[in-house]
């Protein structure tokens, strides 16, 4: 991802997960261990998404 804004790192069902967000909208999600993304980009986001990311219960 360019132009990268924010940064976030958690845990999704036992799962470590790191986001990114930048100035183009997107928000990657990403396994904290390999970098390897998971999934497609989410568009439609502000860059400040990745710090304030929450799923809701059973997203995943």
């Amino acid at each position: 991802m360019s132009d990268v804004t924010e940064v976030a790192i958690g845990e999704v069902k036992g799962r470590r997960v790191v986001l990114s967000a930048g100035r183009e909208g997107l928000v990657q999600v990403r396994d904290a261990g390999t970098l390897r993304p998971i999934g497609k980009p989410i568009p439609g986001l502000t860059s400040r998404a990745a710090s304030s990311w929450t799923w809701p219960p059973g997203a995943w």
